[in-house]
């Protein structure tokens, strides 16, 4: 019978998956060097294991802390004690080798962080992941040690095969929702960091096979939304492997329920694997809506700008309806739709610089105006009824008049590798610094700001009374 096995026979499975992932991980990594103990060795480390079912109780405390003392050296002699025919000592067994590989674990996580050049990572569950996704820098060993030190359970799931990690990782979502999101106010517990991106790190692995029913929840997207994350990807050390997490779990295979909500985060925080994903759903839109199809337009214009022109001028073939507006015109209802090329057409002329008027679009540009591209506070949605034509008729025009204009002006080739263009940073007038204002400098800008009152009239003066004149004298 396998280690495995002997432990769920005594329900300890059920119990305790997590921490027996921890277990196994370190288990295996000590195998080889536990084998190379002495056979003189060996015998006494069995002598000490067989001890631990003596009558006497100081004898078997005798043996444990003998055994504790020795340290990891006693771990293959401990795993043939999980086999013994005694119970005593099976359980005896289990705990010590638990105590072993925790301190031996704490150990190493110290040495990790104190010795960045140390190998000492190189034992942790996750870290030759980790690694691999986001390199070495200093930034990521921080955010790696916070996930150590929240989830090192589910990290140690890596290493057990894709069911038992999409086991962990599954009853771990559930339980870090269920508390975030509790009805009862009291009892609810805003997730760490650490346990965040633990939960990205193993639900975004390329190298699991996890069931879309686990990745494509929709209730990631809730969780996604905690401040701890959204501080951590705009600003601070973490960003950049955050952003790469956020990049793996936002290229794993996503239903249209998910789609719009992992293209508005690949927006929020400029993922180029929301890039990708668009290029790659407008190439089979097969039971795909027009509004789904006219977002991840969106996406392919804001996030890849004028590079991926090409990509756009593509879809000026395509007549999938993604609005549909009614006006009254001389009493009548006329039905108004804004189709793909449409929308195609209004990005490239508004990556060009071209006048959307000339073209027949009035308001496609203050529409596009205030996107990411053109204002401070960019917006993440478009309004796509207002990107289309006020007739049918205008837009065989409007793309003959843009073939004339590609024909003179070809379209730069795409990149070879994804590209995503920068947002904006927002321009200080010349005449502001970056100096905090003085109060007294504030209330003066004020007063100058405010008009003077005039000055108060002087009140008029009564005029001059005439002198009476003397009653005239009788005759």
């Amino acid at each position: 019978m396998s280690l495995c096995s002997v432990i769920a026979d005594r329900g300890y499975w059920q119990l305790h998956i997590v921490a027996l992932l921890t277990l196994l991980s370190y288990s295996s990594s000590w195998a080889q060097e536990s084998s190379t103990a002495p056979a003189t060795q060996e015998q006494s480390l069995e002598q000490l294991v067989n001890q631990l079912a003596d009558r006497s109780f100081s004898k078997r405390q005798q043996a444990q802390e003998t055994l504790l003392k020795l340290g990891p050296s006693i771990q293959a002699a401990l795993q043939k004690g999980l086999l013994h025919q005694d119970a005593e000592v099976r359980r005896s067994c289990r705990r010590l080798l638990a105590d072993v590989l925790e301190k031996k674990y704490q150990q190493d996580l110290q040495t990790f962080i104190k010795e960045p050049q140390s190998t000492a990572g190189n034992e942790l569950p996750g870290w030759k992941r980790f690694q691999q996704r986001t390199g070495e820098a200093a930034a990521g060993r921080q955010l790696f040690v916070q996930m150590q030190q929240a989830e090192r359970g589910l990290l140690a799931s890596l290493d057990a095969g894709d069911e038992a990690a999409a086991e962990a990782l599954d009853t771990r979502f559930r339980q870090v929702y269920s508390r975030t999101y509790s009805r009862v106010a009291g009892q609810r517990k805003p997730p760490t960091l650490g346990t965040l991106a633990a939960l990205l790190f193993v639900c975004g692995d390329p190298q699991l096979q996890l069931p879309t029913s686990i990745t494509d929840n929709s209730y990631w997207v809730n969780l996604l939304q905690q401040s701890a994350l959204q501080q951590a990807l705009t600003k601070g050390s973490s960003s950049s492997p955050l952003r790469l997490l956020l990049g793996d779990w936002i290229a794993k295979p996503t239903s249209s329920r998910s789609l719009y909500n992992k293209l508005r985060l690949s927006l929020q925080y400029e993922i180029p694997a929301g890039l990708e994903l668009s290029l790659t759903t407008l190439k089979d839109t097969k039971n795909l809506s027009g509004s789904y199809q006219a977002y991840c337009v969106h996406v392919i214009a804001m996030l890849g700008g004028k590079n991926y022109s090409r990509s756009l001028n593509e879809l000026l073939k395509s007549q999938t309806v993604c609005s549909r507006r009614i006006l009254r015109k001389n009493n009548k209802q006329v039905e108004l739709t804004v189709e793909i090329r449409d929308v195609a057409l209004a990005w490239l002329l508004f990556l060009h610089g071209q006048d959307h008027k000339e073209y027949g679009m009035l308001q496609a540009k203050a529409t596009l105006d205030r996107t990411r591209m053109a204002t401070r506070t960019p917006s993440l949605s478009v309004s796509t009824t207002s990107l289309g034509f006020n007739t049918p008729e205008q837009r065989p025009v409007a793309l003959k008049k843009w073939q004339a204009y590609v024909a003179a002006n070809p379209l730069p080739p795409l990149p070879e590798k994804l590209t995503v263009v920068s947002r904006p940073k927002s321009k200080v007038p010349p005449n502001r610094s970056n100096k905090k204002p003085n109060l007294d400098d504030a209330i003066e800008r004020l007063r100058k700001a405010i008009p003077a009152k005039p000055p108060a009239k002087a009140p008029a003066k009564a005029p001059a009374k005439a002198p009476a004149k003397a009653p005239a004298k009788a005759p």
